[in-house]
């Protein structure tokens, strides 16, 4: 007896964005935070729609390289960045990337000689007839390894789109802080503009925004010293970021200056993010 019952194959389907997985959890979509061990503690990766928040030690050296891995990442994913800084300028956060590992320098393309490809396999010579495998570690599309002691090249860097947000150029004297409103608007137009929202219709989404934003809530983002103007700016500007990303293909990864905070404020701020 013939039926006219067909299996819905499209229920679930989750999008296909260069750098991205589904969470084995709940199928929600992930991004690298560019340290694979960091990726297996946090449950596969950062969320899409969410805010990392990264506690700074007292130094700030740590964090900042967190912040270096995650933009890279992004680099050899495709994805466009968007980074604000008050402490370093941004230009300076860009040129200072690790370089990704078990990939050709083009700057040394002579290395591959007939030479050395006779005597790499002089030993196991009946190894030569077998198919070359690449390991995980190389053909991962998802998450990489890089190499600290070299920097990625500017031309790579910067042919992916890339807004940077100088807060040291943007501040301004006032009551109360303009750098959170400024920010949180430049965040807005930068989704909008760049089709990252998921309220715009389009035909398919390619790419992923990774949002970095460095020693936020420091005084030299001209955080006031009240606890009054403090418990209402932060804690409101990252309720309004975590708003704003959960309608839109973005992921934010925000380090913070825990130690000049008080103790009783850190909680409140860490409920604000995602972990």
């Amino acid at each position: 007896m013939a039926t006219s019952f067909k299996k819905k194959s499209s229920r679930g389907r989750v999008l296909q964005i260069p750098g991205t997985r589904p969470s084995i959890h709940n199928n929600q979509l992930l991004v690298s935070t560019g340290i694979p061990s960091l990726d297996s503690v946090i449950g596969g990766g950062i969320a899409v729609g969410t805010v990392l928040l990264v506690e700074e030690d007292i130094y700030g050296s740590y964090a900042r390289q967190l912040l270096k891995y995650f933009l890279a990442e992004g680099i050899v994913s495709g994805h466009s960045l968007f980074l604000a800084s008050a402490e370093l300028e941004p230009s300076a956060i860009l040129k200072d990337l690790p370089y990704p590992m078990n990939e050709e320098d083009d700057s040394e393309p002579g290395l591959s000689t007939p030479g050395r490809q006779e005597e790499s396999m002089k030993i196991a010579w009946r190894y030569q007839q077998l198919p070359k495998v690449q390991s995980s570690l190389a053909c991962s599309n998802f998450s990489h390894y890089f190499d600290l002691t070299r920097v990625m090249k500017e031309p790579r860097v910067h042919r992916l789109p890339i807004t940077t947000f100088d807060a040291t150029s943007e501040w301004s004297e006032g009551i109360q802080n303009p750098l959170y409103e400024k920010l949180i608007s430049s965040l807005k137009q930068t989704i909008c503009q760049g089709g990252y929202s998921t309220t715009h219709k389009q035909q398919q989404q390619k790419s992923i925004l990774r949002l970095a934003l460095h020693g936020l809530g420091s005084q030299l983002w001209g955080e006031a010293c009240s606890a009054t103007d403090f418990t209402t700016g932060l804690p409101r500007f990252l309720y309004c970021l975590r708003a704003q990303l959960r309608s839109s293909f973005a992921v934010c990864m925000v380090t913070m200056p825990t130690h000049v905070f008080q103790v009783s404020d850190i909680k409140g701020l860490f409920a604000c993010g995602a972990f």
